[in-house]
């Protein structure tokens, strides 16, 4: 069994408050969850309105195929717009 974990490090630089960063943020997550069946969590910078970091998780038989997964969570997210990827990591346990 593989565990893989993602962490996004994300800049919402257009937020005025923090509910401003958490509708885009709930809308990421729901996204994610239902596109890539990874679980998803906001997970550092809460009290931050312009910078979040959220990690995923997925479980495999194989390290392969959940560094890919992992790997097209960043790019989705990447590319979606609403919120500006600064960096991301992945780790393999």
């Amino acid at each position: 069994m593989v565990i893989g974990v993602l962490e996004l490090k994300l800049s919402v630089p257009w937020s005025n408050s923090l509910k401003d960063k958490r509708m885009v943020l709930q809308s990421a997550k729901e996204c994610i969850r239902n596109r890539f069946n990874v679980s998803v969590a906001e997970v550092g910078a809460q009290d931050d309105q312009r910078t979040a970091i959220i990690g995923a998780a997925v479980i495999s038989s194989d390290r392969a195929q959940a560094h890919r997964v992992l790997e097209s969570v960043a790019k989705y997210v990447a590319q979606r717009g609403d919120a500006t990827l600064l960096d991301y990591g992945i780790e393999m346990l």
